[in-house]
């Protein structure tokens, strides 16, 4: 697994993965009790079910990544509203100097609810803060770059977890039907040479070929379950891509231009 550029940085829309463990434990005993213990018989159940105790672990699985993947997006949300919260609070100060670094700083920090968790506060903090020391709004450019680099780079890293779960569900689908596969397939060969009546024979391929599709319904689970993780990590991804681009974009017209020194 690849490494945060950053171990003691977490990832500004990454959910905590105690928080998204929980809500996946509650999540799947309440789609089992209420959805697929009541089918009790019909193929629906068999499929999440009843087959083999990996199921259970796949289906887990997909609802923990769907938890994690569902914080996050909510957490893009939240940032995205903390960036729009920004804007009057910036028209505010059409020029900054050092001198009044102090003032845009308190005003940044009071015009957004939970400042101390938002990407673009704390871009705005960081960067004034290196202006103010400075006096040079070469200091705050870098500060920026430095902070859209970090970010950019920790995309990957915060949806890693969900990129392995689907991996896990892949190979255990696969491994369930393989073992249940040679399971049958064994039975039927010490069958076969015990059996002398052709009526005998053709009762015990209809057992195999329901043994086996009973089997292969564990890759199936596997396959539905990885086909809407894939689509909704990659959705995950562009919308974290495009709320970097625009907080970048922001700090570039709502901060950097408006940095003066005075001769």
């Amino acid at each position: 697994m690849s490494k945060n550029p950053n171990p003691s940085r977490r990832p500004f829309s990454s959910p905590r993965l105690t928080i998204s463990l929980v809500l996946g434990i509650l999540t799947t005993a309440l789609f089992y009790i209420a959805v697929i213990l009541p089918l009790k018989g019909q193929y629906v159940y068999t499929l999440f079910l009843g087959r083999s105790p990996i199921q259970p672990i796949i289906t887990f699985l997909f609802f923990w990544s769907l938890c994690i993947l569902a914080l996050k997006m909510w957490n893009l949300s939240v940032q995205g509203s903390a960036l729009r919260a920004m804007r009057p609070v910036c028209d505010k100060f059409p020029a900054v100097s050092p001198e009044h670094v102090d003032e845009f700083m308190e005003a940044v920090s009071s015009g957004v609810k939970n400042a101390h968790d938002k990407a673009i506060v704390q871009r705005f903090l960081k960067g004034l803060s290196y202006f103010k020391s400075s006096g040079n709004p070469r200091n705050a450019i870098d500060s920026l770059r430095y902070d859209m680099d970090l970010d950019m780079h920790s995309i990957k890293w915060s949806l890693e977890i969900v990129k392995y779960f689907t991996w896990i569900i892949l190979i255990l689908g696969i491994l369930a039907t393989m073992l249940g596969v040679n399971v049958t397939m064994g039975g039927f060969e010490k069958y076969m040479k015990t059996v002398e009546d052709v009526t005998q024979v053709k009762a015990a391929l209809v057992g195999v070929t329901t043994g086996l599709t009973a089997n292969f319904s564990t890759t199936l689970l596997g396959l539905m379950t990885v086909v809407p993780l894939l689509f909704l990590r990659s959705l995950c991804q562009r919308l974290e891509e495009n709320l970097l681009i625009s907080i970048d974009t922001f700090c570039q017209d709502n901060l950097i231009s408006r940095l003066v020194v005075k001769e």
